[in-house]
């Protein structure tokens, strides 16, 4: 057995009590208080967690933000930019003609297909004279008062 580790475990001395003076003295007489953690915050150091906690979350906020619109605008103008297909200008000539002229959609019903302008013509046309029409009033069911 190791004399090191027999000499680690013993007890530590027994202050003797002072000779002179009654028990009154010793429990009265000043001694000093083992240093112990203090009861007080850092308040320097929670105030610097918090205002760098704040500032890393507002520029994360803002790196977020800048990215969304970097990405945004990149995709928008690539869409905008983009030089029209073969198929989409055809699509669009064949709906403009569609829009634009006279055309048989169904001869054997008699259902024909018009501008837009002359439609929009015709249709104020309508609402015009029946607005201009005078408006009868509603007669009562037989039988109430």
């Amino acid at each position: 057995m190791d004399t090191e580790a027999v000499s680690d475990k013993t007890p530590l001395p027994i202050p003797a009590a002072p000779e002179s003076g009654s028990l009154a003295e010793v429990v009265a007489a000043p001694h000093e208080e083992p240093e112990c953690e203090q009861d007080q915050p850092k308040n320097r150091m929670i105030g610097a967690i918090v205002v760098s906690t704040l500032a890393l979350l507002v520029g994360v906020v803002i790196g977020v933000n800048e990215i969304f619109r970097s990405v945004f605008n990149h995709e928008i103008s690539a869409k905008q930019l983009e030089p029209q297909g073969t198929e989409l200008r055809e699509l669009r000539a064949e709906e403009q003609a569609k829009l634009s002229r006279y055309q048989w959609v169904n001869r054997k019903d008699g259902v024909v297909r018009i501008p837009v302008d002359r439609a929009r013509e015709l249709t104020l046309a309508a609402y015009r004279a029946r607005a201009a029409a005078p408006v009868e009033a509603p007669r009562a069911p037989m039988g109430t008062r």
